[in-house]
């Protein structure tokens, strides 16, 4: 659970936390000041940290049966700033819009989320090799009717509040902050109608024995039954000394986690057809950027052998993706820049994921939070000379042109200016945005 603050009426402290380490406590205060809270005035009722319009957003205190819980008010979601328990992403500024009804569906309890993923993480008889799901996300806006590794890759991001930044952020994304907040947004998503992806999520960490202990206990209670979901920065991709296999290094792995990450060459192949700038990345050991992966894993102890007790995991699907030093995805070395930029001028700001959605959906590189425009201000940015992606460029400045105005976004045409233009200058009071 998140270590959040909220105040409850009468500016009374309570931790989000407590559902797991205090639950009577947790469960005491909510229900003792739930008509209160009813009864409150505008300013009066519970609330997070989150401002908009010059007044902190309230939640509710609702009770199901005999539990209470925190809620958001209708349409106040996207009120909450991303990485508070109590956000709710704008569909229409992500590739969240690419989803058919049902593929995402939001919990009123904090951030509970229940996902339609393509690919099943119980563990079956084998049969033929499985198509790696990542591969899809090409039919259109809102028809795609299931969410592939790379849309759980995006959601975990989206989730845990790392594709935004505000400069209080500085010198505080370590691995272990990274990770933590992963596996805090793998604890809200619901797989199906029984599968907590929490209770799956095996997350690479460096000098964290806690992690490593919780890694190893997963891998010997679901053995046989479930299939594990390992995430963790990439160090390389190459063949084993296995025929037929290749080996995935992960930051990190080296301390205590002994842990043997493969996959077969054919399914590896396609991974480097399909991820060709994360292949290419960390071919380079390009130092600027980094690759985090998402792998779909059978495990189980080596039982014989020079390393018993060795943890075996055979990659059964996987996705990749790029970020920057700052943990902020990024889909090409362009936007790197631009990250890079906006976060040495102290910016604050929000990058838009694609999840599944194909190139038709309209989705803004970035946003800035941070300027008087109270929806933020769309960012893009054009690196390409083909005929189809210079007539899809005609079409986003058409989009925002009607949308926002020829003033009301910002881009930066890479083939015609060496260097970006001048951003979009941020509000007089920044106190408000970290």
């Amino acid at each position: 659970m998140t270590d959040q603050w909220i105040r409850l009426p009468g500016n009374e402290g309570f931790n989000l936390a407590w559902k797991e380490t205090e639950p009577a406590r947790y469960q005491s205060r909510l229900a003792a000041r739930r008509v209160e809270n009813l009864r409150a005035g505008p300013g009066e009722r519970a609330h997070c940290d989150c401002r908009h319009l010059g007044g902190f957003v309230e939640l509710q205190i609702r009770q199901r049966g005999d539990a209470c819980h925190l809620a958001v008010w209708p349409d106040t979601g996207t009120h909450h700033e991303p990485g508070c328990a109590f956000h709710r992403p704008d569909p229409d500024r992500s590739g969240r819009a690419g989803y058919s009804p049902g593929v995402i569906i939001e919990r009123e309890e904090e951030d509970h989320v229940t996902i339609r993923l393509g690919l099943s993480l119980r563990r079956r008889a084998p049969g033929p090799e499985p198509v790696v799901s990542w591969l899809g996300g090409r039919q259109g806006a809102g028809t795609q009717r299931r969410m592939t590794l790379l849309g759980l890759l995006h959601l975990l991001w989206e989730k845990a509040g790392l594709h935004y930044w505000r400069p209080a952020f500085s010198g505080h994304r370590t691995p272990a902050n990274i990770f933590a907040r992963l596996s805090w947004a793998a604890s809200q998503i619901h797989v199906g109608r029984t599968t907590v992806l929490g209770d799956l999520f095996c997350p690479v960490v460096s000098d964290d024995q806690k992690a490593v202990r919780r890694f190893h206990h997963r891998v010997d209670r679901h053995v046989g039954t479930m299939r594990l979901v390992i995430v963790g920065r990439v160090e390389s991709l190459r063949e084993a000394a296995k025929p037929g296999q290749h080996s995935i290094r992960l930051a990190g792995d080296r301390a205590g986690y002994r842990l043997f990450l493969s996959i077969p060459s054919s399914r590896w192949q396609r991974i480097a057809n399909a991820a060709p700038r994360e292949i290419a990345h960390l071919e380079r050991e390009n130092a600027n950027v980094a690759v985090f992966g998402l792998f779909v894993v059978t495990a189980a102890r080596l039982l014989k052998g020079k390393y018993t007790g060795f943890i075996d995991a055979q990659v059964e699907d996987a996705a990749l993706m790029t970020t920057t030093d700052q943990i902020i995805p990024v889909e090409s070395r362009y936007e790197a820049q631009i990250a890079e930029l906006l976060v040495a001028q102290r910016r604050t700001f929000e990058k838009p994921l694609r999840f599944d959605a194909s190139t038709d959906l309209v989705r803004p590189d970035f946003v800035l939070l941070d300027t008087p425009r109270a929806n933020g201000f769309p960012m893009e940015v054009f690196g390409m000379a083909s005929t189809d992606y210079l007539a899809r460029r005609a079409e986003k400045e058409v989009y925002y042109a009607t949308h926002f105005g020829d003033a009301g976004w910002w881009a930066w045409n890479v083939l015609e200016q060496t260097r970006p233009p001048c951003l979009p200058a941020p509000c007089s009071d920044r106190s408000a945005f970290g």
